[in-house]
C-alpha cells in the first residue's frame, strides 16, 4: 500500500507515492506535465521512500523494543498524514491537470452519446475511476485548497490503517486510546503545517487579494497577488491566477495577456443565448447580449463565443515571447471546442447520398480533424482529442481500418480508464469488420468484452460483435 497508486487521474495510469517528490526545496522538482505525462522514476525526495525507510527503521526497532510499538505506529500515522497533505499543498499545477483530465473524460463521455458510434454506451459521464465519493471540477469549490484530495487512493487508505494500528497498539481505556490517536493526528498535521507553510502564506495573501479586488482596491489586490507569488511561483502556473490578474488588468484598462485571457474564459463560458450576440465590444458585450423587442440575428462563426475566446488567446499568446503553460492549455481546450463545433454539424454519411452532400459532410468532419490536431500541437496529452480524431478517421476512410489502429494503438497503452479502452477496441473492431477482415474484429471485440463489462455496464457492442462472428 505505501507504494502503490497514492493518486489517481481519470484517464492516465495511476501515480506512485515514489514518483511524487515532496517538493521541499532540497532536490529539483519536475515539472506537474513531466510528473503525469512523461517517464516515471522513482526518487529519493518522494514521499514513498521516506515511508520505506521509515517502516524500516520501525520494524528494526520494534523487534529490538517491542515495547515501542504504539509510539512506531503513532510516527507512522503522523508521517502519512505529512506525505499526503504535503502532496496536495506543493503540487496545485498537478491537481489543476488532473482536473482537466477529469474534463476530457467528461468530453468523451458526451461526444460518444451524440454521436452513432458510442454503441450501447459503456463510457458514459457517471462510470468515472474517481469514484461515487468524488466532486467533479466543475462543481467543487474553484478555490479549495484541499480539492485535489478526492484523487488521492491509497495513501486515504494508509491514514486509516495506521490510525488503527496507532489506537489499537496503545495500552489502556478507550479514552486513553482516543487521545494518543488524536495526539499523532495533530503532530501530523502540525508537521504538514510547516512544510507547506510558503503554499498557505501564499494562499492567504491570494484569498486577500481576491477579496480586496471585489471591493474595488485594485492597488491593494495587486500588491496582495505578487506577496503571494513572492512566497509559491507555481501559483502563477494556475489558471485562477491568471482571471484574477486579468480582472485587475481590465478593471484598470490594461491590455495584458492575463487580461485576453479572461475575455477568452467568459468567452468561452458564455451561455447559448449569446451565440446569437454580434457586438465587437470588449466588455460591455458580456453584459448586453441583445436588446428586448429585436429579432435575434443569425449567428456565424466570426461572432461565435468559442471561436472569440480562441482568437484573445491567440492575442495573448503574441504578445508574450514564449509559450505559457496555462495559455498552451486554455487554447487546447478552445480548439477541442471548435473541433466539437464542426464534428457535430456534420451529418452520418450513407450511401444514397449524392457526390455534393458527401463533399460538405468531409468538409465538417475536416474542419473538426483540423481542430483537434492544432489542439494536440498545443497539448499533446489531450486524450480526448485524439479519440475523436480517429473517431473522423474512421468516417472519412472506412476502408483503411489500419490508420484507425496506428491512431488507436498508442493511446490504448496511455489510457487507464478500462470503458474507454474498451470502447476504443470496439471501434477497432468496427472498422475491420467493415473493411472485410473478420478474424482481427473478432480479436479487438474479444479484448473489448475483456477489458470492461460489469453487471451495471454491460458491453453490449462487444457482445454482439462477437455473437455475429
Amino acid at each position: 500500500m505505501t507504494i502503490s497508486s497514492w493518486v489517481r487521474p481519470a484517464l492516465s495510469h495511476d501515480l506512485s507515492s515514489l514518483h511524487i517528490p515532496l517538493g521541499l526545496g532540497f532536490w529539483e522538482t519536475p515539472s506537474a506535465d513531466e510528473l503525469l505525462y512523461g517517464t516515471r522514476q522513482a526518487r529519493l525526495d518522494s514521499g514513498g521512500a521516506l515511508l520505506i525507510v521509515l517502516i524500516a527503521l520501525g520494524a528494526a526497532v520494534a523487534v529490538i523494543q517491542p515495547r515501542r510499538f504504539s509510539v512506531l505506529a503513532g510516527v507512522l500515522l503522523a508521517t502519512t498524514v505529512l506525505v499526503n497533505a504535503v502532496m496536495i499543498l506543493n503540487h496545485p499545477v498537478l491537481t489543476e491537470l488532473l482536473d482537466d483530465e477529469y474534463r476530457q473524460r467528461q468530453h468523451i463521455a458526451r461526444a460518444l452519446t451524440v454521436t452513432s458510434l458510442e454503441g450501447n454506451g459503456i463510457v458514459r459521464t457517471s462510470n468515472t475511476r474517481l469514484g461515487a465519493w468524488s466532486s467533479p471540477p466543475d462543481v467543487a469549490p474553484h478555490y479549495d485548497l484541499f480539492h485535489g484530495w478526492q484523487y488521492l487512493l491509497c495513501g486515504q487508505w494508509l491514514i486509516a490503517w495506521a490510525g488503527l494500528g496507532t489506537f489499537a497498539a496503545r495500552a489502556g481505556g478507550m479514552g486513553r486510546r482516543l487521545r494518543w490517536l488524536m495526539l499523532w493526528i495533530f503532530v501530523g498535521v502540525g508537521m504538514s503545517g510547516l512544510l507547506g507553510w510558503d503554499r498557505l502564506h501564499a494562499e492567504y495573501h491570494w484569498n486577500r487579494a481576491r477579496a480586496l479586488e471585489t471591493q474595488l482596491q485594485h492597488e491593494a489586490a495587486r500588491q496582495s497577488l505578487r506577496k503571494a507569488l513572492a512566497w509559491f511561483p507555481p501559483l502563477e502556473q494556475l489558471e485562477r491566477t491568471w482571471l484574477l490578474s486579468g480582472k485587475l488588468d481590465c478593471a484598470q484598462r490594461r491590455n495584458t495577456p492575463q487580461a485576453r485571457f479572461l475575455l477568452a474564459q467568459e468567452w468561452a463560458d458564455a451561455p447559448a443565448s449569446l451565440r446569437l450576440v454580434q457586438s465587437l465590444e470588449d466588455i460591455a458585450r458580456l453584459e448586453h447580449p441583445t436588446h428586448q423587442g429585436q429579432a435575434p440575428r443569425r449567428t456565424t462563426e466570426e461572432f461565435d463565443p468559442v471561436f472569440r475566446a480562441r482568437d484573445e488567446l491567440q492575442g495573448a499568446e503574441a504578445m508574450l515571447d514564449t509559450a505559457h503553460p496555462v495559455l498552451d492549455r486554455q487554447l487546447a481546450r478552445v480548439w477541442a471546442e471548435i473541433g466539437q463545433h464542426y464534428f457535430q454539424r456534420a451529418p452520418m454519411v450513407t450511401a444514397s447520398e449524392t457526390g455534393r452532400s458527401r463533399y460538405w459532410t468531409h468538409f465538417h468532419l475536416m474542419a473538426a480533424y483540423d481542430a483537434w490536431q492544432t489542439a494536440l500541437r498545443s497539448r499533446p496529452s489531450r486524450y480526448d482529442c485524439q479519440l475523436l480524431s480517429g473517431m473522423v478517421l474512421r468516417r472519412t476512410c472506412p476502408d483503411r481500418p489500419e490508420l484507425l489502429e496506428a491512431a488507436y494503438l498508442p493511446l490504448l497503452e496511455a489510457l487507464a480508464d478500462n470503458a474507454v479502452r474498451a470502447q476504443l477496441l470496439n471501434f477497432l473492431g468496427d472498422a475491420w469488420f467493415e473493411a472485410g477482415q473478420v478474424n482481427q474484429a473478432r480479436a479487438y471485440y474479444a479484448r473489448s468484452y475483456e477489458t470492461y463489462c460489469l453487471p451495471k455496464f454491460i458491453n453490449f457492442h462487444a457482445q454482439k460483435g462477437l455473437g455475429g462472428l
